[in-house]
């Protein structure tokens, strides 16, 4: 009861400085969520929209999975760091898929392959390195454009960018579909 034998003024001072300091400390709590991790996993309040791209990745698998002889039992695999792939699960569902949050040496490179740009340098390494020579499959660019010969760049949500892998032999059978349309027309 010291504030009480501080007076109204000293009361109404400390009230306001304590309400100060908590606006202070709410004010960068927001700035945070706002504007450094409002697509960032981590942050426990975001709900980072599905970006646009998502049905047209989801499309280029299917018809790259369309292409293979295996068709829907076409394994795929994903790769995302902290297992941070939502929502391609629910886009994929029919398919079977490998999700993970770390490259597996162990398990066979699939024809299709999803990776975030910080685990390419494992999936390099799976790819090209770990297989002995003679047993090593080129893998080209899933999201290849044809039009402009460049690489779309494709994301999960904002910030959140995805690369995709298909074998080389599923990529020449996709161009080469891609011609015989082109050239019944």
């Amino acid at each position: 009861m010291w504030l009480l034998q501080l007076g109204a003024k000293a009361v109404r001072v400390t009230a306001i400085v304590v309400l100060a300091l908590g606006s202070l400390h709410l004010g960068q709590q927001s700035y945070a969520a706002n504007f450094q991790y409002f697509s960032d996993s981590r942050n426990p309040h975001i709900y980072g929209h599905t970006s646009v791209d998502v049905p047209v990745i989801a499309n280029r698998i299917k018809s790259m999975v369309e292409l293979h002889e295996k068709g829907m039992a076409t394994p795929i695999q994903v790769y995302c760091p902290n297992d941070d792939y939502w929502p391609l699960p629910w886009y994929l569902r029919g398919y079977q898929v490998e999700f993970g949050g770390v490259v597996s040496e162990q398990t066979s490179p699939a024809p299709v392959i999803l990776i975030q740009p910080p685990m390419e340098d494992a999936l390099m390494r799976k790819l090209y390195e770990l297989p002995p020579p003679g047993q090593r499959e080129l893998y080209m660019h899933l999201f290849y454009n044809t039009e402009d010969g460049t690489v779309d760049v494709m994301e999960l949500r904002p910030s959140v960018e995805l690369v995709g892998f298909v074998s080389r032999s599923l990529f020449e059978k996709q161009m080469q579909q891609a011609a015989e349309e082109e050239a019944a027309q």
